[in-house]
């Protein structure tokens, strides 16, 4: 009888590990949508990345145009890097992600339009960038991000408008003077590598 208890408790509690669980302390990078969409069948459980993620196009052609496969993610360890991404018009599918320990980094998509999709984000521990990312109009998606423990960086994005709905900052950084237009409104937590450039 206690054999048979101790087994059935077991099983209960593996069974609950395996539904929420941290995997992959080396990180892991996703270069096609193929790889997005199995990261659910190949890491059955796993919600909470320790390491970094990358996510960027190969040279097959074979782009990334969605990110939902990444849906069941709520933290990550390291860096969250996207770039060089030709189909990701938003960030939709990575909607339960609220923790970034390290940088987010987000550059050289040209396709990327805004961030929606990374809703429930309120805290990064590291560097906030985004760079180069060619249709990029707003940064609609901020909504609920609060924490950025290092520089808020936003430069090179052409076609950027504006920068609406943020919660307030508490980034470590230096307050610049003469901030783009549309961006005033921001504390002095916040850092812009070209701040005499003006928005279209």
């Amino acid at each position: 009888m206690r054999v048979s208890m101790f087994f059935c408790i077991s099983m209960i509690l593996f069974h609950l590990g395996g539904i929420c669980q941290s995997c992959l302390p080396e990180g892991i990078v996703f270069k096609n949508q193929l790889e997005v969409d199995s990261f659910q069948f190949n890491y059955p459980g796993c919600s909470e990345i320790e390491g970094s993620v990358s996510i960027y196009a190969n040279s097959s052609g074979i782009g990334i145009s969605n990110l939902n496969g990444l849906s069941v993610l709520t933290y990550i360890g390291g860096d969250f890097n996207i770039y060089s991404t030709d189909s990701l018009h938003n960030l939709s599918g990575i909607g339960s992600l609220t923790t970034i320990d390290g940088s987010f980094n987000v550059w050289d998509n040209e396709a990327l339009i805004n961030l929606e999709g990374i809703s429930s984000l309120t805290a990064i521990n590291g560097d906030f960038s985004i760079t180069y990312n060619d249709s990029l109009y707003n940064f609609s998606g901020l909504e609920s991000l609060s924490m950025i423990n290092g520089e808020f960086i936003i430069r090179d994005n052409p076609r950027q408008k504006m920068l609406s709905g943020q919660s307030p900052w508490e980034g470590k950084t230096t307050c610049l003077p003469d901030h783009p237009e549309g961006l005033k409104g921001l504390p002095c937590s916040t850092h812009f590598l070209e701040p005499a450039k003006r928005m279209m």
